[in-house]
């Protein structure tokens, strides 16, 4: 079998890839449950009925699909790393939720499905594509797909056979939906790209995303097949396709960010940034011609973090700048040292003001702050503000179950010195390696450690003053440098 490899968000394929399937809606019966706290994945059904299981698999969302009633949640509950094992039986594909009437004799799988990653990572490593949906309206949303094979692309798709309607939330005939909202798709395969298959004019929205192609191909491909010449009959209506794009990042480092297969697809873009290692002119595959809306400005080579990665090339703007953050805070400006790290930290909501207008990036940085950033920061979930007692318990909690820190909570409020932050984060990113001593004043194994990640410095060529006390500027730029080891 051909490694297909995939980051794969596969929402259908066409008439002519079903071909020999023919498995009876009865056949997939409800897996083992489990408790919420062994759960690895929620599904919630439109009348509010909810099912854990332990496993993401193939079994679960094929029943969730065509089993359940009204729209579908499919929901992580923590990080995942798929197992191939737990796939479909074409072993082209992770999961298989089909969902034609003519195969299925039900019409369950007209209702929207909505995968919500739940601020998690899902990750794969295996053959053929992670998962596709067939013929449902979907919302794919809240977290970060990422695939770290060597070959393959992701696909999100539409489609329908003859007679069949191509839905879209349970609405309208011929007009199928696909939502990417707060998303972050990252593809580290050699030859990869998100791929939407656009068929039967789908209206597609990416809302609050990025999407990134590490290696050399296009970053999102807008694939639209004419499905009138598939299915043998003549279609009457739209199958264009739209798609919107608002506030976000298609970035590659490869020749194009994006392209397209035929002509009538039509590409609206507002405040988003496109990002491609090929001509200046060359936005997307000239042998494509989309019909572009909104102007694109070009802004000249750049380099720069996308989804966590490092991305450089040519890059155009569309409006705003997704990537570029409005301060509020009267005492951080362009030109000082903190800013572009105050700037990151802020935009990525990591780090916030202490009053609406101002950072205060001299001010102390206590024990409490300092482990809500670390678990923010390292972990990328944040377990938000405890309801009672001190506002950071829930962060100290993490922390300590964690194994990086012994402290109690009557340390919260006090300041964190440059040394016992050390040992805190070499601790959160399992830092052992040690660089050579410059200092006379320290011989901290953390504090090494750190320097040597080129997390941290000193105050001085030889000292480090580990008793010093940790300032916010400082942190901003601590954060930033850890998050990306």
């Amino acid at each position: 079998m051909k490694k297909l490899i995939s980051l794969l968000l596969v929402l259908v394929l066409s008439l002519g890839m079903l071909t020999g399937i023919s498995m009876a809606a009865e056949d997939y019966q409800k897996p083992d449950e489990c408790t919420q706290a062994e759960a690895e994945v929620l599904v919630t059904d439109g009348e509010g009925g909810k099912y854990y299981f332990p496993t993401l698999s193939a079994a679960v969302v094929q029943w969730a699909g065509l089993k359940l009633p009204g729209a579908k949640t499919i929901q992580l509950l923590k990080d995942v790393v798929l197992d191939p094992a737990n796939g479909a039986q074409d072993s082209s594909y992770f999961l298989f939720p089909a969902g034609y009437t003519n195969y299925y004799g039900n019409d369950l799988h007209k209702n929207p499905v909505i995968f919500d990653l739940g601020g998690h990572t899902m990750q794969y490593d295996g053959e053929g594509m992670i998962w596709s949906l067939y013929r449902y309206g979907i919302t794919i949303k809240n977290g970060t797909v990422l695939y770290n094979g060597t070959t393959g692309r992701s696909m999100i798709g539409t489609s329908a056979t003859t007679g069949q309607i191509a839905f879209s939330n349970g609405q309208t005939q011929w007009e199928p939906i696909i939502n990417l909202e707060d998303l972050n798709v990252v593809n580290n395969s050699e030859s990869g790209c998100v791929m939407i298959n656009n068929v039967w004019g789908a209206k597609i929205t990416i809302k609050n995303c990025q999407l990134v192609s590490v290696n050399k191909k296009t970053a999102l491909n807008l694939y639209a097949s004419d499905q009138s010449k598939i299915s043998g009959t003549p279609w009457e209506g739209d199958y264009t396709g739209v798609c919107t794009i608002e506030n976000s990042v298609i970035a590659s480092n490869g020749t194009y960010a994006f392209g397209v297969k035929r002509d009538e697809q039509t590409v609206k873009f507002t405040d988003s940034l496109v990002i491609s290692n090929g001509k200046t002119e060359a936005m997307y595959d000239p042998k494509s011609m989309p019909q572009i809306v909104g102007d694109a400005a070009a802004l000249g080579q750049w380099t720069g973090t996308v989804a966590g990665q490092e991305i450089t090339g040519n890059a155009y703007v569309i409006g705003k700048n997704p990537l570029k953050v409005e301060l509020p805070f009267e005492d951080v400006k362009e030109g000082d040292w903190f800013f572009d790290f105050v700037a990151e930290m802020y935009g990525k909501k990591i780090i916030a003001g202490q009053t609406a207008t101002t950072f205060n990036p001299n001010g102390n940085l206590t024990y409490g702050a300092a482990l809500k950033l670390l678990t923010v920061g390292v972990t990328g979930k944040d377990a938000g503000n405890a309801a009672s007692g001190h506002w950071a318990t829930n962060y100290l909690n993490e922390a300590v179950a964690a194994g990086w820190t012994t402290i109690g909570a009557d340390k919260l409020d006090a300041p964190v010195t440059r040394e016992a932050f050390c040992e805190i984060a070499a601790k959160a990113k399992n830092l052992t390696e040690k660089a050579e001593n410059p200092f006379k004043d320290t011989t901290n194994d953390a504090v090494l450690a750190l320097v040597k990640a080129g997390v941290i410095s000193g105050m001085s060529a030889d000292t480090f003053a580990p008793q010093g006390v940790l300032t916010r500027a400082q942190i901003a730029k601590i954060i930033s440098l850890l998050i990306k080891l």
